[in-house]
């Protein structure tokens, strides 16, 4: 199996190098040169499998021998070791109307991000381990990304990590989860921007092949590809637990989206043959203009109460665009480099009647996502939901035909994290009191204003840390 970036600029790439790397040295993303395809006996197969079983099985096919499949098995079953039911990463409910929930939030930070996250931590650490050297991941965060990075990354000494937060524009819990990570290896920025503002420097030092070697950069945001590898498993574990609902119907996914990592993860599983639909749920209309007026493009962001779905910047679609147009990375390249060089660019009608064949999006208000959390209140026994996950049900109640489908929600976030959310809807949350859990914690980070040059305070933090390991090992 080998990777190639999405403008073509990079190639013949293996999975370490991939893992271990951000954006390409073009500007792109990484993505396989080749889609393995899973026959309808492999799905048949595959039918009764666990949620982690099915990571084992879809990460052998992209890992391929980079390393052994029994030691695959083993860095999997060790990354999953950190959630509340190793044997069980995901759990299903069943809502009214027999709508499946899978609830994708019982990692150490209470986020689906976590179920990505701690396999790649493990293969990271795994070809560290290999070469004897030490990397420093960067991340931009709009959530729940970096503190799901800082908890996974934390004791791996080979790691340093560097996380920008959006600040004053996450929930309190969010911001806590990562400030209140306290060790010498992981740096929390605050910075007074939007989360797609802080993607900016990040970009830009990933350009820069000397910088990216002098300092080994790597990503723990989606833009890296192991995270994606891991979320496609999701979708096949969705595909089958909607069809013990209902064999002979079609499953739809309905999926809290903001930069698409799922929703991407979603295309590439169709492209692999798994007969899946995607309903995304937005705030921000980024998404939902591209697929009906062709139209790619930034605007004003909204603010919703759903904070990791609050982006313009849908970087993911570079590579659904990339499979889109059959692998043509010269027509991505123009695409992004126009949509890059004037926040503005057109999609081919060609490539977005493909999309629409298999993908719908419904962009949800704070009202709609207030409403829904209460209704799922009502309507189950006083289940609450987070805003994330209340706006993909959300999407699930406006479709008329729901119940000719078999629906699965994605539950993206514990409303542990949400309280205000939760209070504004007038629910009653009885779980774990997380603010007053984050309160009691020492914090550490450093501010970075709006005025201040987040590329140079960027470049000082890695020579700091240059300097440390230096020392180090000597």
């Amino acid at each position: 199996m080998k990777f190639q970036s999405t403008r073509g600029g990079v190639s013949g790439l293996s999975f370490q190098d991939v893992v271990m790397s951000g954006y390409a040295s073009d500007n792109g993303m990484y993505m396989p040169m080749e889609i393995p395809k899973l026959s309808e006996e492999t799905l048949k197969s595959w039918a009764n499998l666990s949620y982690k079983d099915i990571v084992k099985e879809i990460s052998k096919l992209f890992i391929e021998d980079e390393i052994p499949a029994e030691k695959i098995c083993e860095l999997i079953d060790a990354g999953f070791e950190t959630f509340k039911d190793p044997s069980s990463p995901i759990v299903t409910k069943t809502l009214a109307e027999d709508v499946k929930l899978l609830e994708m939030f019982h990692g150490k930070t209470l986020a689906f991000k976590d179920l990505s996250m701690c396999c790649t931590a493990q293969f990271i650490n795994y070809f560290l381990d290999q070469s004897n050297s030490s990397a420093t991941l960067l991340i931009a965060t709009s959530g729940d990304t970096g503190s799901s990075a800082l908890h996974a990354m934390s004791s791996i000494e080979r790691v340093d990590i560097i996380v920008l937060l959006p600040k004053d524009r996450i929930s309190q819990v969010q911001e806590r989860q990562m400030t209140s990570v306290v060790s010498d290896n992981c740096h929390v920025i605050r910075a007074d921007g939007t989360s797609d503002d802080t993607d900016v420097p990040l970009r830009k030092a990933f350009l820069d092949g000397e910088l990216v070697k002098k300092h080994k950069l790597g990503t723990l945001n989606s833009v890296n590809w192991s995270r994606m590898m891991v979320q496609i498993a999701h979708h096949v574990y969705a595909y089958f637990e909607g069809k013990r609902t209902n064999p002979e119907t079609d499953t739809v996914v309905f999926i809290p989206t903001g930069g698409l990592g799922n929703a991407t993860a979603g295309c590439i599983a169709r492209e692999m043959g798994l007969p899946i639909q995607m309903v995304c749920a937005v705030t921000n209309d980024a998404l939902h203009r591209a697929v009906y007026n062709c139209d790619y493009s930034v605007t004003e962001l909204t603010v919703s109460l759903a904070s990791a779905m609050n982006l313009q910047v849908i970087y993911n679609f570079e590579r659904i665009l990339y499979l889109l147009s059959d692998m043509d990375t010269s027509l991505v390249k123009k695409i992004q480099e126009d949509y890059q060089e004037r926040n503005k660019s057109t999609i081919p009608e060609t490539l977005v009647n493909k999309l629409k064949e298999f993908m719908r999006v419904t962009k949800v208000t704070d009202e709609d996502i207030i409403e829904t959390i209460k209704r799922c209140a009502d309507e189950n026994g006083g289940y609450v939901i987070c805003p994330h996950t209340a706006s993909a049900l959300s999407a699930a109640y406006s479709l008329e035909a729901l119940k000719d489908h078999n629906a699965v929600i994605y539950a993206a976030a514990s409303p542990a994290k949400f309280s205000d959310a939760l209070e504004r809807a007038g629910v009653q949350w009885t779980g774990r009191n997380l603010a007053e859990e984050l309160a009691a914690k020492e914090v550490r980070y450093t501010d970075w204003e709006a005025s201040d040059d987040w590329l140079q305070k960027l470049l000082e933090l890695l020579d700091t840390i240059h300097a440390r390991r230096s020392a180090h090992s000597k």
